[in-house]
């Protein structure tokens, strides 16, 4: 049925399309004689009559094709329907292998796309396998690495228990009207039966003394109370000490420079056991210490700063007499200038030694005053930074039976040092100076802040390094060499203990005082002598 309509549509287009006829007669006798009423017939109605058998039209065909050639003898010889239909077959037979060549194509791209698909297929089956073999694999080293570091959780945890059998530490708040009060203390001291803590600064000047039993370093065992209750200028303090009866409160700043020294009765530690005085009420220059240490007879505070800047206006306070008739003072920068801006201070047998800091600069200028001559006359002097240059910018200090011993913090921008000096009590020169780099055992060990004694070694207290820091040192007393050294750093313990204002021993344990590990801290530790 479609080569009918085919050569229906050709008939129609009057086979013009498909071959070029000779000119004149020959084309005339094609236009009359080739297409009779049957196949015009055909060609106006090929549409509607496309469903006609084959063999009608092919029947028609021929005998048009006899009496057109009957016609056209003699003529020149046109091209046929025959020929037409030759040509269409070839046509067709053309068709018919190219749809051929098509199908072997469409059918060996479907055989190369199932051989891809069938590929594909074992590649996604290769990958979840090497993907499960993985999975595998990565859950077996989890589970390995999870093991080793549970081991390793396991040995830090051992490490830190035995590190903390030696050292313990304490966050010593207080709640005030429900309100829990960080405190920055700084410098503290010890009794027979009590640690004592020196209220300094918490946000704001404050009067906050606290004290931890010896027997029961815990929250159970804290005391305190506010010396502000008792006068609002009982705050702002910088070192303190202790006799057999009272704890004593160096007056620094409180809004200013103050001068009101405080003692409290260690039989009754509250307002009720607050004494105090005014030092400035004697002389308007004695104000501003830092730093302080007792005889059997006098409490003795240390000249840091005034109003009129750095000073060095000694003063002693009988202890049977704690009142304005029971103070003495001298200014040691009467007898040098260099001998002002101390910080720390602490007694022997026969002198009172003040530590040298800044006097308008980094100084090296220690002084010592006879306990039996407490003028101008008694003091003595050397400069430390004449031994080395390094040897200035100290903050506090202690004694042993043959040494004064000198805390380093820091000697100029931005040099916080750690060179430790002591000189010997029997010759208060220069040659009697010895001194070691702690920083050259590790470069962690400087800017410390107070320090003490005791038989065996000598302990400087963690303040900063370049940042609060936590390590802790003490040196031999019969090695004051780089081998003599041992530390430790507290903050491996916990990440809060550094940044300490001082500290004291029992014949027990070494004690740090919290002062600022970042913030005001409470966190006060202490670590086991035998460690």
């Amino acid at each position: 049925m479609g080569v009918c309509v085919l050569l229906a549509a050709v008939l129609a287009l009057g086979c013009s399309a498909l071959t070029l006829w000779p000119a004149g007669a020959g084309a005339a006798l094609l236009a009359t004689n080739l297409l009779p009423a049957p196949l015009a017939a055909l060609r106006s109605d090929a549409i509607v009559h496309e469903m006609e058998t084959a063999d009608t039209i092919m029947g028609e065909a021929q005998k048009d094709s006899a009496e057109g050639s009957t016609a056209a003898a003699g003529a020149e010889s046109p091209v046929t329907l025959k020929s037409i239909m030759a040509e269409f077959a070839a046509f067709k037979s053309d068709m018919q292998k190219k749809e051929q060549e098509v199908q072997k194509k469409d059918e060996a791209f479907k055989e190369e796309m199932k051989k891809k698909d069938a590929a594909l297929a074992d590649f996604k089956e290769e990958m979840k396998k090497k993907d499960e073999a993985f999975k595998e694999e990565t859950q077996k080293k989890d589970e390995t690495f999870k093991e080793a570091m549970k081991k390793k959780d396991e040995m830090i945890a051992e490490l830190l228990a035995a590190l903390k059998s030696k050292t313990e530490h304490k966050q010593v708040q207080m709640s005030a009207g429900g309100e829990v009060v960080e405190l920055g203390f700084q410098g503290g001291y010890v009794t027979d039966a009590h640690a004592y803590y020196v209220p300094y600064y918490n946000d704001a000047y404050n009067g906050y003394a606290a004290r931890v039993s010896l027997s029961d370093f815990s929250s159970s065992g804290v005391e305190y109370f506010n010396l502000a209750d008792k006068n609002s200028n009982l705050k702002g303090f910088r070192g303190g000490f202790a006799t057999d009866a009272h704890a004593y409160y160096v007056p620094y700043y409180n809004v200013a420079y103050s001068g009101y020294a405080v003692r409290v009765s260690l039989s009754d530690f509250s307002s009720s056991g607050v004494e105090y005085l005014n030092l400035a009420d004697t002389n308007p220059n004695l104000k501003g210490f830092n730093g302080g240490f007792a005889t059997d007879a006098h409490a003795y505070y240390v000249p840091f700063s005034n109003d009129g800047g750095r000073n060095g206006y000694a003063v002693r306070v009988s202890l049977s007499d704690f009142s304005s008739s029971g103070v003495e003072y001298l200014n040691l920068a009467d007898t040098n200038s260099n001998l002002k801006g101390f910080a720390g201070g602490f007694v022997t047998d026969t002198h009172a030694y003040y530590v040298p800091q800044y006097n308008g600069a980094y100084s090296g200028y220690a002084v010592r005053v006879s306990l039996s001559d407490f003028s101008s006359s008694g003091v003595e002097y050397l400069n430390l930074a004449d031994t080395n240059s390094n040897l200035k910018g100290f903050r506090g200090g202690f004694a042993t039976d043959a040494h004064a011993y000198y805390v380093p913090s820091y000697n100029s921008a931005p040099n916080f040092h750690g060179y430790a000096a002591r000189v010997s009590l029997s010759d208060f020169s220069s040659s009697g100076v010895e001194y070691l780099n702690l920083a050259d055992t590790d470069s962690n060990l400087k800017g410390f802040d107070g320090g003490f004694a005791t038989d065996a070694h000598a302990y400087y207290v963690p303040f900063n390094n370049g940042a609060k820091s936590g390590y802790a040192v003490r040196v031999s007393l019969s090695d004051f060499s780089s081998s003599g050294v041992e530390y430790l750093n507290l903050a491996d313990t916990n990440s809060n203990l550094k940044g300490f204002g001082g500290g004291f021993a029992t014949a027990a344990h070494a004690y740090y005082v919290p002062h600022h590990n970042g913030a005001y801290s409470g966190y006060a530790a202490r670590v086991s002598l035998s460690i």
